[in-house]
């Protein structure tokens, strides 16, 4: 039997060129050349996507100039059946872009959820209702994360200046929730929120048990976007409020991460995130981080090389001490797995995030992190 090497979630991006929203520290959408219009079924892409295309062997006999939406989750369906022969992994991350851009996505799902212990679907809550709430409930398996950085039209204004669309969101949050769905939420911290997040939080606490993950703003857009110091400091009482409000929050070194970066505008502990978290997009290509799109491409999941997969066995795809210029002032929700392979927050502190109550998700943090302690 094929040993296969062991994560706790493979993140692949679908539609990665594609969304609905332009949110504004979105490097990779504001703006972009991108634009989801099919015709007759039919996308017109970009000169830079078909050169990439005609580059690449694997693609080339996958995908015409003018792909059809449906041939490019096919393509992506491929991926993920490589990625099922040389890796496991409990939970299976669909990211993008923006997913439901694409109208099948339900029907996609559906036919692949069986496969894994858990499916999570990462979205700016927007394309969706309850009709697919309901169908995506009825598996049994699958719950989300979704993007939302306040609940009024100011503090979410980088995202969305539109109230209706605010308005959207909250309403799927509240039927997910309804629907007994686990539900993780991403909080990017600006100038806009970062002294509203308490109110985010408090919403949120009287609504459901759902867990919001704050993170600052990272990269070019933190630039000009990045929190004042006493809107930093206004952040920071969230922390004396924890015991009311504790059950929608991170553990609190989480926390405690949040507000050093937001006050340091960086970061200074290693990172163990590649070990736990793979990550890949629809046409096959293999990250170093799921994190950071600037770090090296390890291979191709299409192509017959399997170097990428040896790298990844080995688990020599990044040395955890480094602090490469992309992640220097990098924090996601992913965090979480540095702390706990720091042995700074427990088993059942994780537990508290729908993606830990997955079966066999904690489990094999376990193991990872026991074999990352016996390699250093």
């Amino acid at each position: 039997m094929v040993q296969k090497t062991p994560f706790v979630i493979n993140d692949i991006l679908f539609l990665e060129e594609f969304c609905n929203l332009a949110c504004g520290y979105c490097e990779g959408f504001y703006p972009t050349e991108f634009k989801f219009k099919p015709r007759e079924g039919k996308l017109r892409m970009p000169t830079s996507w078909k050169a990439m295309v005609e580059a690449d062997q694997s693609l080339q006999t996958r995908l015409s100039s003018e792909p059809t939406v449906d041939s490019l989750f096919d393509v992506g369906r491929e991926v993920l059946e490589r990625m099922n022969e040389k890796a496991t992994y409990p939970i299976l991350k669909l990211s993008g872009g923006e997913i439901f851009l694409y109208d099948k996505l339900v029907s996609f799902v559906e036919s692949i959820h069986d496969q894994y212990s858990g499916v999570q679907l990462l979205t700016n809550g927007v394309l969706f209702g309850a009709a697919e709430v309901d169908r995506l409930a009825s598996l049994g398996n699958v719950y989300f994360q979704i993007s939302l950085d306040g609940v009024t039209p100011q503090t979410n204004s980088s995202r969305s200046k539109s109230g209706a669309t605010l308005d959207r969101i909250l309403r799927n949050i509240d039927r997910i929730q309804d629907a007994g769905m686990g539900l993780e939420i991403n909080c990017v911290l600006t100038n806009t929120n970062t002294d509203s997040f308490l109110h985010l939080a408090e919403y949120m606490a009287h609504r459901g048990t759902s867990i919001v993950m704050p993170r600052p703003v990272r990269g070019p857009p933190a630039k000009t976007q990045a929190a004042s110091d006493e809107q930093v400091r206004a952040f920071a009482t969230v922390r004396e409020r924890y015991n009311d409000i504790g059950h929608v929050l991170p553990p609190e070194a989480y926390l405690d991460r949040v507000i050093s970066v937001l006050e340091r505008k960086q970061r200074s502990w290693d990172c163990f995130v590649p070990f736990f978290v793979l990550g890949e997009n629809y046409y096959g290509k293999i990250n170093t981080c799921t994190c950071s799109g600037a770090l090296p491409v390890l291979g191709n999941a299409l192509d017959k090389d399997t170097t990428a997969f040896h790298t990844l066995s080995t688990r020599a795809q990044y040395d955890a001490k480094s602090k490469p210029e992309p992640c220097a002032d990098c924090i996601t929700q992913y965090e979480v797995f540095n702390l706990y392979a720091e042995g700074k927050v427990t088993d059942a502190e994780l537990t508290k995030l729908a993606t830990f109550r997955v079966p066999n998700a904690l489990a094999t943090a376990q193991r990872i992190k026991a074999e990352l302690h016996t390699s250093r």
